[in-house]
């Protein structure tokens, strides 16, 4: 992941290619280091500029390629919240009052759109994205190491995909872009935890 510092800023909803300043300048910024460091940081896809995730979640690194962050299950439109941690889907369903909407915490709050794939479409996507990834790195002068950890722990990951395809719920961002990254969820051992797996180098954090 790729991080900047700078302005909080409302950003920009027209999807052009992303870009960030090359060289933050930090003598610019009028906030205090403890301030800096209260800041959250969201992460960005580096292809779109869709907002994808903050570090205000719980971010667990796997094959130092993704990211697995644990979500929850939330009730909108009432006062009632089901976390999904003890609960049963059945139970989940019968707590929730009329009127009232059940979405995923980080879908909710990432806007991120339902999607699906077969495992040779999602294969085709996966080749070409790592292709648009990789050249987003290098154009933001990424050392060859970072480059080369980044293609080495995505095919690692890439297989347990594979191996777990039927698993699987697919994401994309707000702007839909085909090009973009494609958010993975699945389910923890207990069959209630949702979680999404995030690519790591697909990701340019920004504090706001």
């Amino acid at each position: 992941m790729i991080i900047f510092k700078v302005r909080a800023a409302c950003p920009s909803r027209s999807y052009v290619p992303f870009c960030l300043p090359e060289q933050p300048r930090f003598c610019e910024l009028d906030r205090s280091q403890v301030e800096l460091e209260n800041m959250w940081g969201v992460s960005w896809d580096i292809i779109t500029g869709d907002e994808i995730i903050s570090d205000s979640y719980d971010l667990k690194e796997v094959d130092g390629a993704v990211y697995e962050v644990d979500c929850a299950m939330i009730t909108l439109g009432a006062v009632e919240v089901n976390t999904g941690a003890n609960a049963s889907a059945e139970e989940a369903e019968e707590g929730v009052e009329d009127g009232a909407v059940q979405v995923n915490n980080v879908v909710n709050s990432f806007r991120l759109n339902s999607t699906t794939f077969d495992k040779k479409s999602y294969l085709s996507h996966l080749k070409s994205y790592m292709k648009k990834v990789k050249e987003a790195l290098k154009e933001k002068n990424a050392p060859e190491e970072t480059i080369t950890a980044f293609e080495k722990g995505a095919q690692s990951y890439a297989k347990k995909i594979v191996a777990n395809f039927k698993d699987y719920d697919f994401y994309i961002g707000e702007s839909m872009d085909p090009d973009g990254m494609v958010i993975l969820m699945n389910y923890r051992e207990d069959g209630v935890t949702p979680f999404v797996t995030v690519w790591k180098h697909g990701l340019v954090e920004m504090k706001v």
